[in-house]
């Protein structure tokens, strides 16, 4: 896990250096720029595994320039395959595949994650991509003097002027979320996961083999009902674990009280016996909202150090100091419970694991047992009542037609709501976005690497597309008894963060917030009565606009 980014200019005397600092969070372990004719190659790396200079990168020959970002599990033995040699590091496998093959496209059907790019010095083109999920970010920026490639938003922000995207405030508003490659700042752009693009240095353009819509409309599941889908499944999960536990550093497990990071943790202790595991780490607020309790049980009778993280309330400069990584406003108040999570993992290695991706798979949410329908996909997260306010005024509603129409909002929302399989499918790409965004950032902020068991490639090629699971009468049938009939006794809370407190910490500064939000949003036509903000929703989205307004002027 790393960051780097790419800077080519047509004009020489336009380069700039980039600043050390920027990613440092990403990758303090090493540094690197290589300068090559108009273009700055810069790489931080995070070394976990093979921590030798021989891993380190760029990586530079006569024929390629190459940065990457991510893990390839399986890389020692599809070494040994490909080249009858079992390599110590996953940069200097892919390295050779590029050298072999003059392409990396094979290494979308590997087991991790990934975004990376390279230089064809004698095509004079730079091609990029991201893994078929999204779990590893990218971005780029392209005007008529500079073509920038980066990890994260504020890599760009080192070579031009900042400038808000108010489409992507409103975006964020209604929707809490941001959809096509919008981000929060004109013209930088989010690469499609799993896209392939090229950019022609000679006559200055892109080509991407993925647009947007196409990526939306396109289906992850293809799979056939298998009758031993249980026992593969089971599996291959298992052998997720153990790759994802695969690293020359030590590993931890986040740990919530519900099925998929305590089956994780069951694998671990029970099935796997990982000798580089070291602890769980799980947290509570108070009594209401407190899993710790049920954790360290789980983890006693699984033989197993637990570490707890007991918090009564958060001051308003934790969230403060998450949006300054985040480069955008924050989709879920968990980012604070990540946040604390990662803090603590940090301390001993790392390397954290997470049950993300179970809920997305397997129909976890609660949405899919109701009897009305209901999606993530393309959600508006404002209340009825309260959305029926906002629009009332003409031109707050004009905005809202607006957005709906230029990206689609309605014809995929209907799309998600014709069944529970196309649900999943374009939650995937929405609503997991933003825990994958989420994971990435909040870990990276603090130098960890998330890994998630649940979603690898091969669990991805082997789950039917037309079948339904429960995910919980499904992951019952692997657990073991004691630690289920634990589990069973107790509701599943998850990283859940109490916000009232929180709005409390610094009443001065939240009121602040608020203030800078709706005067931001009233000067760019969308009004937002005073009366409104008394709406926990709307509290929290106008705080994080706020925020990073007031972060980014």
């Amino acid at each position: 896990m790393c960051g780097f980014t790419i800077f080519i200019s047509r004009k020489d005397n336009t380069r700039k250096k980039i600043n050390k600092k920027i990613l440092f969070h990403r990758g303090p372990d090493f540094f690197k720029t290589i300068n090559y004719q108009k273009m700055t190659f810069s790489h931080w790396r995070l070394s976990i595994v093979d921590h030798s200079k021989k891993s380190h990168q760029p990586l530079n020959n006569k024929k390629y320039l190459f940065v990457y970002n991510g893990e390839i599990y399986d890389f020692k033995a599809l070494s040994k395959k490909k080249f009858n040699r079992e390599e110590k590091s996953v940069t200097n496998f892919l390295f050779k595949i590029l050298l072999k093959n003059k392409n990396l496209n094979e290494i979308s059907n590997y087991s991790g994650f990934y975004s990376y790019a390279y230089l064809d010095k004698i095509k004079k083109k730079i091609t990029f991509s991201r893994d078929i999920l999204g779990k590893k970010p990218l971005f780029y920026y392209l005007d008529d003097e500079k073509f920038i490639l980066s990890s994260e938003e504020k890599g760009i922000l080192n070579y031009i002027d900042k400038k808000i995207d108010e489409e992507s405030i409103f975006q964020y508003f209604f929707f809490k979320n941001t959809f096509y490659d919008k981000t929060f700042f004109k013209n930088i752009k989010n690469v499609p996961p799993g896209a392939k693009l090229n950019f022609d240095i000679k006559k200055w353009k892109l080509k991407s083999n993925k647009n947007w819509e196409q990526y939306y409309n396109e289906k992850l599941f293809n799979n056939k009902e298998s009758k031993k889908f249980d026992n593969k499944f089971y599996q291959k999960l298992i052998l997720s674990v153990k790759k994802r536990n695969f690293c020359d550093v030590k590993t931890q497990l986040a740990l919530s009280g519900g099925y998929d990071s305590n089956l994780i943790l069951d694998l671990i202790k029970s099935k796997l016996k990982i000798k580089n595991f070291s602890k769980s780490i799980s947290i509570g607020f108070n009594k209401k909202n407190d899993e710790t309790l049920i954790s360290e049980k789980i983890s006693k009778l699984l033989n197993t150090k637990i570490y707890s993280i007991k918090k009564d309330k958060f001051e308003l400069k934790n969230l403060e100091s998450i949006v300054k990584y985040y480069d955008a406003p924050l989709e879920h108040p968990s980012s604070i419970g990540i946040d604390l999570i990662s803090k603590e993992a940090r301390k001993v290695d790392k390397v954290l694991i997470t049950g993300e991706g179970a809920d997305d798979l397997l129909f976890g949410y609660d949405h899919y047992k109701g009897k009305t329908k209901s999606s993530f996909a393309f959600r508006l997260f404002l209340k009825n009542i309260i959305l029926k306010k906002i629009l009332s005024k003409k031109t707050n509603l004009e905005i809202f037609n607006r957005l709906k129409s230029k990206y689609k909002i309605d014809h995929f929302r209907k799309k998600a709501l014709q069944s529970k399989f196309s649900s999943r499918e374009l939650e995937i790409k929405t609503h997991m976005q933003t825990l994958l965004k989420r994971n990435d950032r909040i870990s990276m902020k603090n130098s960890v690497e998330i890994r998630c068991p649940f979603l690898d490639i091969n669990l991805i090629k082997l789950i039917p597309k037309n079948k339904f699971y429960s995910k919980k009468k499904f992951l019952k049938k692997f657990f073991n008894p004691d630690v289920l009939k634990l589990i069973n006794k107790n509701k599943k809370i998850g990283f859940f963060v109490p916000l009232t407190p929180l709005y409390d910490s610094n009443k001065k500064k939240f009121n602040l917030y608020l203030s800078i939000a709706q005067n931001y949003l009233q000067n760019h036509g969308l009004s937002v009565n005073s009366n409104l903000l008394r709406d926990q929703e709307i509290k929290w989205v106008m705080l994080n606009i706020g925020i990073f307004l007031s972060q980014n002027n």
